[in-house]
């Protein structure tokens, strides 16, 4: 799906966070009894195809958006607002509406970076969100660390699922991180074996 000349972006990077999210996403899933485990694996898998978008449409502009993210290790999103006026959600957005996916694949390519703004899938949406977060400060990112503090407890997404789900008022955050960071090893090793042979 990507071009052949992908500048700097490392296509591997990118498909390594791509699995990484949709594995960590049903991981997730199936901790908060999320009722959809294999849409919420597909939701992860899908959330960045606007960086294809972009990669296919604007490489040069894209491109100096992924320089300035890199250089200044923040959110990939952050410097193509900055760069292009728009972001990879945008251009994702209008790719799911083209090939007519269905309104929770919309909305999550769409909004995950700001899942507050969900109507109708907003949990999907945040545990996308808290996905790619995790995913992103473990080393399963596009190739770069971003310079930044994330405490989930203060994500939007957190307290969008708190609403939905009663049983996370009292649910173990700690643990759960816990978990994912051994989790996370063994995606790494898995998404490694994949795509790094």
């Amino acid at each position: 799906m990507m071009p052949k000349d992908c500048g700097s972006i490392d296509p591997v990077a990118f498909w390594e966070h791509s699995l990484g999210c949709a594995l960590v996403c049903r991981h997730f899933a199936r901790k908060i009894s999320y009722p959809d485990r294999s849409k919420a694996y597909l939701a992860g898998l899908l959330q960045d195809l606007g960086i294809i978008v972009n990669l296919w449409v604007l490489p040069k502009e894209f491109g100096a958006a992924f320089e300035v993210a890199r250089a200044e290790s923040i959110p990939l999103h952050v410097a193509e607002q900055r760069i292009l006026g728009f972001t990879h959600c945008e251009s994702g957005g209008l790719l799911t509406e083209k090939w007519e996916l269905s309104s929770e694949l919309r909305e999550v390519v769409t909004l995950h970076h700001c899942p507050e703004q969900s109507r109708e899938h907003a949990g999907l949406v945040a545990i996308v969100e808290l996905s790619d977060l995790l995913c992103r400060m473990s080393g399963l990112n596009y190739g770069y660390i971003e310079n930044r503090q994330v405490n989930l407890l203060e994500q939007n997404s957190f307290a969008i699922l708190s609403q939905q789900c009663a049983g996370l008022q009292t649910f173990d955050w700690a643990r759960l991180t816990f978990e994912l960071d051994s989790y996370m090893d063994e995606v790494h090793l898995l998404v490694c074996a994949i795509y790094r042979r």
